[in-house]
């Protein structure tokens, strides 16, 4: 058995449903099909109820299921959002950035909600730009927005959300406890995956007080991470394609086409000659 809950986009208008089991069967999550109109990697599910409960919607908290929003709404938290039982794509982040200028994503605290979290922070980057807010609130493990607003509620939840790791934090926290930075090798290791990570983002003050801290972390100067990071980018990018050139003497000795492009640019040149008669009719039948 599931339970059904209607997704509609931005303005309200019906595009699907979202399906959850209620029990532990698989799948978990089942959304209506693909259509012109509904695409899972797109849509969320509480983006209508969350802009039609405020004019001005200071920030969202991305979550992983429809119970959550639910529960969250119940407890007077009505800025909630779900992916539909997938990671958060770049399309749902760039969708929520429309209605807000700060995103909480929360996830509980187990390894599967790092990295569900670290998923979001790599799929962000690509996308925030100065003025934009990304946080991320860690829940104790075995727990979930659900539960927890029911256990503490909404005060103590939402300072929870005052709380949350800044996306700068998290970034660097999770790089670290994957390097040695007693070492020159661990501190070039951390160099190098941030800097794949930097060189998504746009060109923003953002970016380059993320290229400042690197630069602390590791030693070397700004300059230096930033030409790595500007060499890479570039190396990045595909080649323009290139136009083959048209052969000069194609053009030149085809008669035809200088008659045309004099008629289109004169057409008066066509009243000085007379039209054959097997061809005055040509265009009618």
């Amino acid at each position: 058995q599931r339970i059904g809950f209607p997704l509609y986009e931005r303005r309200g208008r019906d595009i699907g449903f979202g399906g959850r089991r209620l029990d532990d069967a698989v799948p978990k999550y089942l959304n209506s099909p693909e259509t012109p109109v509904f695409h899972k990697s797109d849509a969320l599910y509480g983006l209508y109820e969350a802009r039609k409960s405020s004019n001005a919607v200071k920030s969202l908290i991305v979550v992983e299921g429809y119970m959550d929003v639910v529960a969250l709404a119940q407890n007077a938290i009505n800025y909630a959002v779900a992916s539909l039982g997938t990671a958060t794509t770049t399309e749902q982040i760039q969708k929520t950035f429309r209605t807000t200028h700060e995103i909480i994503f929360c996830y509980d605290g187990d390894n599967a909600g790092k990295k569900a979290a670290w998923r979001a922070l790599e799929n962000t980057l690509p996308v925030i730009r100065d003025g934009m807010v990304a946080k991320f609130l860690f829940l104790p493990e075995k727990e979930d927005p659900d539960t927890m607003v029911r256990k503490e509620g909404k005060d103590a939840f939402e300072q929870r959300i005052q709380n949350a790791t800044t996306l700068s934090g998290f970034l660097f926290d999770h790089l670290k406890s994957d390097s040695d930075m007693a070492t020159k090798e661990g501190k070039a290791q951390l160099a190098s995956k941030a800097n794949k990570l930097i060189q998504k983002m746009h060109n923003s003050l953002f970016k380059d007080l993320l290229i400042e801290e690197l630069s602390s972390l590791v030693g070397l100067s700004q300059q230096h991470l930033e030409s790595k990071i500007s060499s890479a980018d570039e190396a990045s990018r595909p080649a323009p394609k290139t136009v083959p050139p048209v052969r000069e003497q194609q053009v030149q000795n085809n008669k035809t086409r200088i008659a045309i492009a004099l008629l289109l640019q004169n057409p008066m040149l066509a009243s000085h000659h007379k039209v054959p008669d097997e061809f005055k009719h040509a265009f009618t039948k």
